[in-house]
C-alpha cells in the first residue's frame, strides 16, 4: 500500500493509487502541492502528524455522491 505514495523525507509529493478511502501513512507531516490532483477519491484519513496541505493539494477530485446527498 505505501508504494501507492511518493514520499521525500516527510512530505506527501503524489498519490500513484487507484483507492476511493485513502489513508495517508503515519509520518507524513505535509502533503504538498496538488499531491491528489485529479483523482477519484471520495475520502481521506490523515494521521495527526499532518500539519501542511499544499496548495491545490486535492483540486479537481471527483466528488462521489450517494442518492441520499442529492
Amino acid at each position: 500500500m505505501k508504494d501507492e505514495f511518493v514520499i521525500i523525507k516527510d512530505t506527501l509529493v503524489k498519490y500513484k493509487g487507484s483507492s476511493r478511502f485513502v489513508e495517508i501513512p503515519e509520518g507524513v507531516a505535509t502533503i504538498g502541492d496538488r499531491a491528489f490532483q485529479m483523482k477519484k477519491i471520495q475520502s481521506v484519513s490523515m494521521p495527526d502528524t499532518v500539519k501542511v496541505i499544499g496548495n491545490e493539494a486535492f483540486s479537481n477530485c471527483e466528488k462521489h455522491m450517494r442518492s441520499q446527498d442529492v
